[in-house]
């Protein structure tokens, strides 16, 4: 029986001794602790449980853009409520200053002054645009109305009522959706009040006195 032990003992130490040599050793277990312990390109997408990763596991400010490729991450992969609109920045405001304009116009909606171009950088987001400055009339009252690519606002607003024979101070404000990104004009359209087939002066400005100032932003939302 202690032969036979003996020569057990024996095989496993060779086999050991031969594992050794060549270079086969069990793994021991680690835990990865820096990124500098994967080379880039190892983890794919297939390598990530579903739902593994949380907010929680990524560090402020460790990943950046530059590190997502174009398209990668897309609305799918996002959670409902995982990112919230002051997560992200919407573009800088822009401000539009012009001395405004005029047109005779009658009883239904016609452009009566370009203010001028923005360009719109997210496809999604809402247009915000505040127009400060004068309207006036003629013999007939005039609706004043922020367009923006010849579009009202979806949901109504941005419109100024001025008495027949005035001119006001004007401070309106509108909001744009479903507008794609690229230049888009921001405009103002005017109506006659009066339903007759005479068109009358509706005019922004006058443009002798203090300059239109359209202030034009994106929300996220």
């Amino acid at each position: 029986m202690k032969n036979k032990t003996g020569l057990a003992a024996l095989v496993v130490a060779t086999l050991a001794l031969l594992s050794s040599l060549a270079g086969f050793a069990p793994a021991a277990g680690f835990i990865i602790t820096s990124s500098q312990q994967i080379k880039p390109g190892v983890i794919l997408t297939t390598d990530i449980h579903k739902n593994a990763v949380t907010a929680g596991d990524i560090r402020a400010s460790a990943v950046h853009s530059s590190d997502i490729q174009e398209s990668a991450v897309t609305s799918g992969d996002i959670g409902a409520g995982q990112v919230e609109p002051q997560d992200v920045t919407a573009p800088p405001p822009a401000q539009i200053t012009e001395p405004g304009g005029g047109e005779l116009v009658g009883n239904t909606f016609e452009p009566v002054d370009t203010a001028g171009l923005y360009n719109k950088e997210d496809p999604t987001s809402v247009l915000a645009v505040d127009w400060t400055g004068t309207a006036g009339t003629g013999f007939s009252p005039c609706v004043f109305q922020l367009r923006v690519n010849g579009q009202p606002p979806a949901g109504g607003g941005g419109e100024a009522f001025v008495a027949n024979g005035s001119t006001i101070g004007v401070s309106d404000s509108a909001l744009f959706s479903g507008v794609q990104e690229g230049l888009v004009t921001v405009e103002v359209w005017a109506k006659a009040t009066i339903s007759s087939n005479i068109e009358y002066p509706c005019t922004v400005g006058p443009p002798d006195t203090t300059p239109q100032t359209f202030a034009v932003s994106e929300q996220v939302v």
